[in-house]
């Protein structure tokens, strides 16, 4: 009876080992850019819902529960400004004051800032803006930013006043 040899078997597990070393990134960079492309699409609802809002009452508002976004699946109202999901939350938020208003949303898978995406109102101080955050020590967070065409610009505290996010301008 003839069968493989123990240096034949040792040889397939190190090619198997080295693959899936190779692959493992990828496969994270792939989830975590799947969890913010849904995150993404519900930022841009409720920036949509923000602008009609804004051209019925001639402001934005922060009440983020008057918008006619109908239901994002699986969230829960947080307070006025806040949508809280099993692995994500949205934010229609103010930055400096004033009139810059932006509608964002984060990953937080296991309860964690992973990434994020802000998109600024039409007639905030800086229209049409879209950043990509990601936490500043966390390489799968920064390359998916990086593989959506993002450019470095910043960095300040991961919401909510959490860890150091690195901020890129989206093209």
């Amino acid at each position: 009876m003839k069968g493989f040899t123990l240096i034949e078997l040792l040889v397939v597990v190190l090619i198997i080992g080295i693959l899936a070393a190779v692959a493992l990134p990828q496969y994270q960079v792939a989830v975590e850019k799947s969890r913010l492309g849904t995150v993404m699409s519900n930022v841009k609802t409720i920036k949509n819902a923000a602008e009609v809002h804004y051209l019925a009452a001639g402001e934005y508002g922060d009440d983020i529960t008057v918008f006619d976004i109908g239901e994002i699946s699986g969230c829960r109202s947080a307070g006025s400004a806040q949508l809280h999901c099993s692995n994500s939350w949205y934010d229609w938020l103010i930055y400096g004051g004033g009139n810059n208003l932006a509608s964002a949303g984060y990953t937080r898978p296991y309860g964690e800032f992973k990434t994020g995406y802000v998109q600024f109102g039409d007639y905030s101080q800086t229209p049409g803006v879209a950043e990509c955050w990601a936490k500043a020590d966390d390489s799968v967070a920064n390359q998916v930013c990086k593989s959506m065409g993002g450019v470095a610009s910043r960095t300040q505290s991961c919401p909510p006043s959490g860890p150091t996010c690195q901020i890129y301008r989206l093209p």
